[in-house]
């Protein structure tokens, strides 16, 4: 069993920022990478020295599943997810299979449940040993449930909403979801330099992170 303290943090993965992290008690990463070819050795890099640090990685497969270009085939993204997971799925770092971001949000190759459950199949066939993650951008669209194995949302209250939404997403998720799907929550971290206006306060970030626990993440 595990409870996924995660951080998510840019590609290449700067080593230095994991190791102080690593020290501060978070537990698993995501990183926004590519999946080229030409990158391959740095993702061998920073998965052998997750495994070094004891930190876990949800490796990050949306690039492929989150992509917009009409001529992407899904037997385009099958063909190099495979090459992904016959890298890794052995790999001691490895906890689960990020494979979509908010794939309710239109216009992606795998926005349609059955595109992306066919994937989910897919990966699931190929290593049936590691869960496979989806991230919704609402907690109601469970038409996606079928291709996850572990169901994430991601709310963002600051700072024109209210921390309750933390408390909704999670209960609305976990009831639809309860005994079959674990719930994870990424508490908003973001802000300033992105579209909203402001970080959360440390005290705010707290808040959402015990909410998310109390309500049953």
């Amino acid at each position: 069993p595990v409870i996924p303290v995660g951080m998510q943090t840019s590609f290449p993965v700067d080593l230095s920022l994991v190791n102080h992290e690593a020290e501060a008690g978070f537990n698993m990463l995501t990183a926004e990478q590519d999946l080229l070819k030409k990158t391959l050795r740095q993702r061998q890099e920073y998965m052998d020295h997750m495994a070094n640090l004891g930190i876990r990685v949800n490796y990050n497969l949306t690039a492929l599943t989150g992509a917009k270009e009409k001529s992407t085939t899904i037997r385009d993204i099958k063909k190099i997810i495979l090459k992904e997971i016959e890298e890794f799925r052995d790999h001691p770092a490895l906890l689960s299979w990020y494979l979509a971001k908010e794939p309710d949000n239109q216009g992606k190759v795998c926005s349609h449940p059955d595109s992306l459950k066919a994937i989910y199949d897919f990966v699931k066939a190929s290593d049936p040993y590691h869960p496979v993650v989806v991230r919704l951008s609402s907690p109601r669209n469970f038409q996606y449930r079928d291709a996850a194995d572990i169901l994430m949302v991601a709310p963002s209250p600051i700072p024109q909403g209210s921390l309750r939404e933390v408390k909704d997403y999670t209960r609305i998720l976990r009831e639809n979801a309860w005994l079959e799907k674990p719930v994870w929550i990424m508490p908003q971290t973001s802000g300033g330099n992105l579209w909203v206006q402001r970080e959360p306060t440390p005290q705010e970030l707290r808040a959402m992170s015990y909410m998310a626990f109390i309500y049953g993440a």
